[in-house]
């Protein structure tokens, strides 16, 4: 390979790219544990409203758009060493600026590896595409990154949440009762819990009556028989009644005596997670939640947003360049990216 000046543009411009993302990502504040801990839900969703964020997001495809263009350019041996030197050089410089993004390192070092596929996938278009070669093969190409650093996303959170994973579930259900007392002063406490437990009770008592044994026993004339299905039906009429629910409410009044309304909150909401199992499976199986959660963002994010504008500069630049380099065909670029 041939050294040319123009290869030190290449190393700069998309060294640059890098820094300018990196830079908004950590004018953000974002971080990642903080940012997948529902404890912080209001936090994270103002740095995500940011403008530092809102412009990471416009700035994050440039990258990708500059080496799928170079790949066409440059062919691929020369693109290969301008994108991993840049990229190690960036990566390396942007930690050292900004310490915090430390904590995306092992995410980093994916999006670094990543630029294979994305290098690969381009110089596979550019040959297969006969119309609007270089954006399609920008779109194909960062769709397939976005898939890696997908993968690489739900593995990094899933370790994280299962590492931390009481923590994690704690911020959850202080987020709860946040979003469900409210004023906890002017909360129905009582009512609240009544009326969980009363439903509960009732849907228990349903399911049994729904039974396949439940069934033959109503077509039976035995005096038990008789007896049991009928206490069955009053006791169904029973918790399914408004003086039921003030009865569990007064009981629950009395036991809490005067503890105050943030305990008696936590006596609730503990006494609602016993009566409601599903809630306890969510908390068994947060970290997969979690990821699956944030990972399905990320791809709607990457969907709607970095592919279709990482197409967009990818044909912008590639018309600049071709302004700046009127002389060289599309043909001469196919067969030197050979």
């Amino acid at each position: 390979m041939e050294f040319k000046p123009k290869f030190v543009a290449w190393f700069f411009l998309v060294m640059l790219s890098v820094l300018v993302w990196a830079f908004f990502l950590n004018a953000s504040g974002l971080g990642l544990t903080e940012a997948i801990n529902i404890a912080n839900f209001e936090e994270t969703l103002r740095k995500i409203m940011s403008l530092e964020f809102l412009l990471l997001v416009l700035v994050f495809p440039i990258t990708y758009s500059l080496v799928v263009v170079m790949a066409k350019a440059e062919g691929r041996i020369a693109t290969y060493i301008i994108t991993f030197l840049s990229l190690i050089f960036a990566g390396m410089l942007s930690l050292a600026l900004f310490p915090k993004l430390l904590e995306f390192l092992a995410l980093g070092m994916l999006y670094i590896i990543s630029f294979f596929l994305v290098i690969e996938i381009a110089m596979l278009k550019f040959q297969e595409l006969k119309a609007f070669v270089m954006v399609r093969s920008a779109g194909d190409s960062i769709g397939k990154s976005i898939t890696v650093l997908g993968i690489g996303l739900f593995v990094l959170i899933s370790f994280t949440v299962l590492a931390n994973q009481e923590e994690f579930v704690k911020g959850f259900e202080d987020k709860v009762f946040s979003l469900a007392a409210g004023d906890s002063s002017e909360m129905n406490l009582e009512g609240l819990s009544a009326d969980l437990i009363a439903g509960t009770q009732l849907q228990t008592i349903q399911q049994i009556k729904g039974m396949q044994q439940y069934q033959p026993l109503t077509g039976k004339d035995d005096v038990e028989v008789q007896t049991f299905l009928l206490a069955i039906n009053e006791l169904e009429e029973v918790v399914g009644s408004q003086q039921y629910r003030e009865q569990l409410k007064e009981n629950i009044r009395r036991e809490s005596g005067n503890s105050q309304p943030a305990e008696r909150f936590r006596s609730t909401f503990e006494t609602i997670k016993s009566q409601i199992p599903f809630f306890v499976l969510i908390e068994k199986y947060f970290w997969l939640i979690t990821a699956i959660s944030f990972t399905s963002i990320f791809f709607l994010v990457g969907g709607i947003i970095i592919k279709p504008l990482g197409m967009l500069y990818a044909g912008l630049f590639d018309l600049v360049l071709s302004l700046i380099s009127p002389k060289v065909t599309a043909q001469q670029k196919l067969r030197e990216a050979e």
